[in-house]
């Protein structure tokens, strides 16, 4: 694989796996979406059904008063307005729960849909990144002279002697190793 087909690679990774990132948080968003919906529709429910059970309550109690000979001023309709009241105040507390739960899963949703644009920014700055890395490295590969042992030798022109590693002016070499090499690069 050529140098370009591993940075297009690198590139085209980061790319590919933000982009899943993404999609994932929009998805994750859309869900979170789904589920307020759900919470708000349920609090909704259960304050109608706690103002249905309040109300039909407070029918009965007026209606005892009624049997009872009661008329409904005054203390009686103290007691059946004051309980009207708290009943109003309960539901819409169900209301003003389902709501709160409701925008807080909307912001983990928008939480989860910008994460995932971050991850797409992310893999497409990764992938660029190590495509100019790993470009930098094969360049730095790539040289018109081979540094052998600190001297700066053509690669056309090498011989056994420059490869002979050195002590000093001592060759520290096999015999025989440098006419043998010299033989086989000629």
């Amino acid at each position: 694989m050529g140098i370009g087909a591993a940075i297009a690679f690198q590139v085209a990774s980061g790319v590919i796996s933000g982009i899943a990132a993404k999609k994932a948080g929009k998805a994750q968003q859309k869900l979170f979406g789904q589920q307020a919906g759900v919470v708000r529709a349920e609090a909704k429910r259960d304050a109608g059904r706690l103002r249905l059970r309040h109300k039909q309550a407070t029918a009965r109690k007026k209606l005892q008063f009624f049997h009872q000979g009661v008329g409904i001023m005054g203390s009686p309709a103290n007691i059946i307005a004051s309980d009207i009241n708290l009943q109003d105040e309960e539901a819409r507390a169900i209301i003003a729960r389902g709501n709160a739960q409701s925008n807080l899963l909307i912001m983990q949703g928008q939480r989860a849909r910008s994460e995932g644009r971050a991850a797409l920014l992310s893999g497409i700055m990764g992938g660029i990144v190590s495509g100019v890395m790993t470009g930098a490295l094969a360049g730095s590969l790539k040289t018109e002279n081979l540094d052998v042992l600190g001297t700066s030798i053509k690669p056309d022109i090498i011989t056994s002697d420059m490869l002979t590693p050195r002590l000093g002016d001592v060759n520290i070499t096999p015999k025989g190793f440098n006419s043998n090499f010299n033989k086989a690069i000629a």
